[in-house]
């Protein structure tokens, strides 16, 4: 039930924290089965997991207190150095109290273990000949010592003021987190707000780690919102993290958002059809139209899809628009909308000028004070007006000034015969 629940909120605190208590509740049970080193690995996998999954939470410290708290029960101490020399780089709620604990346990530990080896060489080379210019003698391995670890404290103390300065720019985003949690009332309009700024400020960063645990974050208390797993799943895309966007667009078309909601549907039969499965692509588009049949961005998006993959019969995408243009429950300007991508798709995939004249005359009355039905077919006279249907491809931008003159005469006539008897807005 636990690994269940954290593959679903996989960035969750508080189930990590449960997870451990349980496994430290059960580990006097466990001894009779396994060995001391077995379940000691075991426990340093899930400190492990949990560490990636959400130590980077600015409430983390309930997690980091039990990692600690475990290693020092132990007495190993260098484990313990080594969680405080990460934890004191992120920032978080109580990152003061770490880095003095920090600050207390280094005193105790040799220089040699506080910072890397490279880097303690050159400190040491650097404490051995500073000031051997002078006439003053050599500096004993004592003073050296002393200075070396007066670098590593000044080093120390450069984090600490990185860490404090993080801490402090995302805390003003943190403390207008009141519900942090999933639920299904919805949020008010300030707590989505203040999730898109912490977004816009993370993604300023350009830290892709921390990017990525604040979507994920944001994604347990806004997991009934598309714009956030739209938002999430296009920065994914955009780092080419293409598994992960898989991953996020399932969960949240199989998981959270009801079915009529259909962005999200959309996007994900774009990234299908993008990686070649077609026929997944196709039945999303399919299914967004059984539980939103008149959504207008999937009945034209569905059209091109079936172009892109029929083009050698373009009937097939006229068909997805004479479908949804011959049913009951499609407003005037949704209609209006399709009749013109049908003349569009006629004219322009199948090179078809005549039949797409005939479609806007046939419709004109029907759409008689639908004003974008009329400016395309004005500017659809405009390009073809006299053309055959061999002409469809010629750019009237290399026409001269006579041709044009002559074009304009003609599509003035066309608006005079177009408009007659109607209202135009």
């Amino acid at each position: 039930m636990n690994s269940e629940s954290e593959s679903m909120y996989p960035f969750k605190i508080h189930l990590f924290s449960f997870h451990l208590s349980l496994l430290f509740t059960l580990s006097v049970t466990l001894l009779v089965s396994i060995n001391m080193l077995t379940l000691l690995n075991l426990i340093h996998s899930v400190f492990g997991e949990g560490a990636d999954a959400v130590g980077l939470d600015f409430l983390s410290h309930v997690f980091w207190d039990k990692y600690l708290e475990f290693e020092e029960s132990r007495e190993a101490y260098d484990k313990v150095m080594n969680i405080l020399e990460r934890v004191i780089r992120i920032p978080m709620h109580q990152y003061a109290r770490y880095f003095e604990r920090y600050t207390q346990l280094s005193a105790t530990r040799s220089t040699s273990e506080l910072v890397p080896l490279e880097q303690y060489k050159q400190f040491v080379e650097e404490s051995t000949h500073e000031g051997q210019e002078t006439t003053l003698p050599a500096k004993s391995d004592e003073e050296i010592e002393v200075e070396v670890r007066g670098r590593i404290h000044q080093l120390s103390l450069e984090i600490y003021t990185k860490t404090q300065t993080e801490t402090n720019n995302r805390w003003i985003y943190e403390a207008e987190i009141k519900r942090p949690y999933f639920h299904v009332k919805p949020l008010d309009e300030h707590q989505l707000d203040n999730w898109r700024k912490y977004l816009d400020f993370e993604q300023i960063e350009n830290d892709p780690t921390r990017i990525q645990f604040l979507f994920e974050r944001c994604l347990v208390a806004c997991a009934l919102y598309e714009e956030f797993w739209e938002r999430y799943t296009t920065w994914l895309i955009s780092k080419t993290l293409y598994d992960d966007a898989k991953i996020a667009f399932l969960r949240a078309t199989t998981r959270f958002l009801p079915q009529d909601q259909p962005l999200v549907r959309l996007s994900l039969a774009i990234f299908e059809e993008q990686f070649g499965d077609i026929d997944s692509a196709r039945k999303r588009y399919k299914d967004i139209l059984q539980y939103v049949p008149n959504h207008l961005e999937t009945i034209w998006r569905f059209a091109q899809f079936e172009r892109r993959q029929n083009p050698s019969d373009p009937s097939v995408a006229e068909n997805i628009l004479l479908s949804q243009l011959n049913a009951d429950n499609l407003d005037k300007p949704t209609k209006a909308f399709l009749t013109v991508q049908r003349a569009n798709l006629v004219c322009y995939t199948q090179k078809n000028i005549s039949k797409a004249r005939e479609i806007y005359i046939e419709n004109s009355k029907e759409f008689s004070n639908v004003k974008y039905f009329w400016l395309n077919y004005f500017n659809f006279e405009y390009i073809h007006y006299g053309m055959s249907d061999v002409d469809v491809d010629v750019d009237v931008d290399t026409e001269t000034d006579a041709d044009s003159n002559i074009r304009f005469t003609r599509v003035k006539l066309c608006i005079n015969h177009c408009i007659d008897g109607f209202i135009f807005y």
